[in-house]
């Protein structure tokens, strides 16, 4: 005959039952409560940045390269969304999340500022690094232009289809601004191209001349080279 189990057993059971589910209990308020205190902020990231220099596409590449990645980074456990706009002083990016994570971005925010201007410099080195290549890539086909129209330049670059293999006109008709027209090949020291974005910018641009030499000139230079004036 099978024993019954004592009572002072089953009542140890049943208050040992109880106080889990009490504990329990209080545990799942105490998260509850805790998520109701952080409620969910707006915060607005601020970047001074002059970007009346800068294209459209260069800022949207510096936001979406640079600074969002590099947000996310600090905040790798959460999954926000960050939307931006920028006007003539600067970048302000923003996003919804709770006090701590508002609190871990603004921390890391003071880090990215300090690196932001080094970014950009970097950046704006790369594309004049590009755009020599590419005028340098314009000159040969130039050359190749000269040799066979007995050494007399194009009065426009869209007489260069024919010699381009690499698909660099489209790139040169939205960048380069051409001066070569009525101009003899052997003209070496003149200029005949000069990149007309990096221009935009105020700092110099790239200049090719006729003789196949590619350099970065500053606005004295430029003056002097006629291409830009200097005199209100």
């Amino acid at each position: 005959m099978k024993q019954a189990t004592p009572f002072y057993k089953q009542t140890f059971f049943i208050a040992f039952v109880s106080i889990f589910i009490l504990i329990l209990l209080i545990v799942v308020i105490t998260f509850l409560t805790s998520r109701r205190n952080k409620p969910e902020q707006s915060v607005t990231l601020s970047y001074e940045i002059d970007t009346r220099t800068m294209s459209k596409k260069e800022v949207e590449d510096l936001v979406n390269e640079y600074l969002i990645p590099t947000l996310k980074k600090q905040v790798s456990d959460r999954e926000l969304d960050f939307t931006w706009q920028y006007n003539e002083t600067g970048i302000q990016v923003f996003t919804v999340t709770d006090a701590q994570t508002i609190n871990n971005l603004k921390k890391s925010n003071t880090v990215i500022k300090l690196q932001l201007p080094a970014y950009v410099k970097i950046k704006e080195l790369a594309q004049r690094q590009e755009s020599a290549r590419k005028l340098q890539q314009l000159a040969l086909m130039l050359r190749k232009y000269a040799q066979d129209n007995k050494e007399t330049l194009p009065n426009s670059l869209d007489r260069l289809r024919k010699y381009d293999a690499d698909d660099l006109l489209a790139w040169v008709s939205e960048n380069v601004a051409y001066l070569g027209k009525d101009i003899s090949s052997s003209d070496l020291s003149l200029p005949i191209a000069y990149d007309k974005r990096l221009l935009e910018k105020g700092i110099g641009t790239n200049v090719l001349f006729n003789d196949g030499a590619e350099r970065f000139a500053r606005p004295a230079e430029l003056e002097r080279l006629g291409i830009i004036s200097l005199n209100p």
